[in-house]
């Protein structure tokens, strides 16, 4: 049996290399947060004011500037390495568009399948107040499926 003296055994030597990983955004795949007052329903249609708070939509900016971040050249830093504050103070008002305009999406969708509703289309929503620190404001229409009941033969 051969024994090797001089070799180190790898992984233990006597320092540690170590990777930051980010954690995970708290995004879309929270509950939903979105608070819905005035509710009414005329014929096929359900109408409501919704308010979503700021946190949601930072969390949502947040996870668009990490994926961005992924693959945008910032100079002085690696590519996928710039970090979140770098991205924030670049990026924040290029992604905000699409990050307000997803959570807006999963927020009419997890409403509307809490309230078991059959949707005929698209959910129209129109953005009544935004402010970056308070939240955002909003008033959306659904059009539903009529009910139908067939008759026994």
């Amino acid at each position: 049996m051969v024994e090797l003296v001089d070799t180190p055994d790898l992984g233990s030597g006597g320092y540690a290399m170590g990777v930051q990983v980010p954690p995970p955004a708290p995004h879309l795949d929270n509950e939903a947060v979105m608070e819905v007052k005035n509710q009414a329903q005329h014929g096929l249609k359900y109408t409501f004011d919704a308010t979503i708070p700021a946190p949601a939509i930072d969390a949502e900016v947040d996870a668009q500037l990490l994926k961005k971040g992924a693959s945008v050249a910032v100079p002085g830093f690696r590519r996928g390495k710039v970090p979140l504050k770098v991205l924030r103070q670049r990026y924040t008002d290029q992604v905000r568009p699409q990050a307000v305009e997803a959570v807006i999406t999963h927020e009419l969708e997890a409403y509307a399948k809490e309230k078991n509703l059959k949707l005929a289309g698209v959910p129209d929503a129109h953005i009544t107040n935004y402010d970056a620190a308070k939240g955002l404001e909003m008033q959306a229409t659904f059009h539903l499926l009529p009910e139908i009941t067939l008759p026994q033969y």
